[in-house]
Formats: structure tokens, C-alpha cells, sequence
């Protein structure tokens, strides 16, 4: 498909909604059908470019990045893989749907300094939002309306929450305590990847993979590994069933310290952001 000189963004809403038709149609162990979308979600990206805008280019992104993983991982993916990825899609549609005049007035509005700058911290928001919903502490109602002020304000999701009073402070550090320890990189051995699906630690395994995915982009993002090398480390992650920390480590590309650090400076990060809504709220 050639990139169009005339962009509209009523027939680009209308792609993004079939792509996520065809993604919540489609069954999880069907690789050839998400890889597909993939490429769509790509393709799309690419033939529109910056006119989408820098949040739903950033929301594009991060759907990719999951749909991706679908691609790779099929079912042990699981459900929040894709519940997310849906998510992401449809609001990057709803911002292109939007009136003129409600686009205007929001691009206008003065927009205070994003901490989810990236399509990894967006990752890491969404994973945030759907860890709180599956605990009950929020509805699905309220991630939509924390993704429309997302849109015009670029402030973290959790800081959101707290301020539309949908969840409290206290709600969003114990969702944070369990973002980090599904992103964890334990030093343990290698799991036998018969048994990978039978393991309690593989409970909630949409989430980890999401995590999975953050911490990988991270890393490339910080330049500790590059993206051929996280590429062989999922090949790795697939066949023997390990944690993409452990596969990166084992092909050579980093080490556990380094890695461990990452996900420190990311938990300090977001911690310090939820910290700051917290107080501007009294």
C-alpha cells in the first residue's frame, strides 16, 4: 500500500477497529493470523507516519510491540496479551475519530511533562491499569476515561487513577509492588518448558509477558542490548521456556546486574511519579 499524500483519519479509525475485530476474533494459537496483524498494525504506522500524532503513534507502537509477542508466543501469551493490545488499538481509533474541534482544543491545552514518554512506559501503564482491574480496585470504564485525559495531559495512568478517584494512592503503590514482581529476573535455573504452562509461577501469564515486553525495550532503549539480540533471546524464551532476562543472559547479551538495574531505575521512576500525584492531590 503506498504512504497517501491525503490523510484521513476517519478511514485510518476505521483500519485500527477492523485490526482489533480481527485481533479479538482470533484464537490465541493461530501465530500465522497475529503476525499478520502485525504487520497491519505496521504497515499502518508506517504509511500515516507522523500525521496520527505523537500519542497515538505512541499507542501504535505498543500495541505492535505486544501483538508481536502473540505472534511469538501463541497461547502461553494468554488473554491480557490481548486485552491490552485491544485496549490500545481502540483508543489510538477513538483519538482519530475524535471532532475536529475537540482535537483542537485538546492540541491547544498546555500539557504537563510526560512521564510515559515511551511506548515501554505505556506498556508499563496499561499493565498498571489492567492489574488493577483484574484485582477489582477499578473498572474498565475508568481506564477509558483515564486514556482520554492521558491523551491531552501525557501523565502516567496510576497518577490519573488517583485523581478522578477511581482507586487511592494506597491501591495503586500494592498494583506497583505486583507490577515489579511479575517484571522480576530471578537467579533460578532454567524451567523445563514441558512444564511451563503447569507452573504456579506461570499464573497470570499475560501479565509477565507484558513485562516481558517492557523490560526488553527498556533494555534497548538504554542501549544494553540491541534489537537482533532481543529478537535471538525470544527465539531462546520460546523454545526452552525461560524468562527473556534469563535468555538474554544466556546468548550473552547482558548480564543479571545489569538487567536488575534497569528494572530498578524504571520502579524508581514510577514510583516517584505516583508520589507526585499523590501530593499534588492534597
Amino acid at each position: 500500500m503506498p504512504k497517501d499524500a491525503s490523510f484521513e483519519p476517519g478511514m485510518s479509525a476505521f483500519a485500527l477497529l477492523r485490526i482489533a475485530d480481527l485481533l479479538r476474533a482470533s484464537r490465541l494459537a493461530d501465530t500465522r493470523e497475529q503476525s499478520e496483524l502485525f504487520e497491519s498494525i505496521r504497515e499502518l504506522r508506517a504509511n500515516v507516519g507522523s500525521e496520527f500524532g505523537r500519542e497515538t503513534l505512541r499507542r501504535l507502537e505498543a500495541a505492535g510491540m505486544l501483538v508481536g509477542y502473540l505472534a511469538r508466543m501463541g497461547e502461553l501469551a494468554g488473554e491480557d496479551v490481548r486485552t491490552i493490545a485491544l485496549r490500545l488499538l481502540r483508543d489510538a481509533a477513538d483519538s482519530l475519530s475524535a471532532p475536529p474541534a475537540a482535537k483542537s482544543a485538546a492540541t491547544s491545552q498546555p500539557t504537563a511533562p510526560a512521564p510515559s514518554d515511551s511506548a515501554t512506559e505505556l506498556l508499563g501503564d496499561m499493565m498498571l491499569g489492567q492489574i488493577l482491574l483484574r484485582g477489582g480496585h477499578i473498572l474498565e470504564e475508568h481506564i477509558h476515561q483515564a486514556l482520554k485525559v492521558q491523551r491531552s495531559t501525557g501523565q502516567a495512568l496510576g497518577e490519573i487513577l488517583v485523581k478522578i478517584g477511581a482507586c487511592s494512592k494506597g491501591q495503586i503503590s500494592e498494583a506497583l509492588t505486583q507490577q515489579a514482581r511479575l517484571r522480576r529476573v530471578r537467579r533460578t535455573s532454567y524451567q523445563d518448558p514441558r512444564r511451563v504452562l503447569e507452573n504456579v509461577e506461570a499464573r497470570g501469564t499475560g501479565l509477565k509477558i507484558v513485562g516481558e515486553v517492557m523490560l526488553g525495550e527498556l533494555l534497548i532503549q538504554r542501549g544494553v542490548i540491541t534489537r537482533r539480540q532481543l529478537e535471538r533471546a525470544l527465539e531462546v524464551q520460546k523454545k526452552e521456556g525461560t524468562r527473556i532476562g534469563e535468555a538474554l543472559v544466556k546468548i550473552g547479551a547482558t548480564t543479571m546486574e545489569q538487567i536488575e538495574q534497569a528494572l530498578r531505575i524504571q520502579g524508581r521512576d514510577r514510583r516517584f511519579g505516583i508520589k507526585q500525584a499523590g501530593d499534588g492531590k492534597a
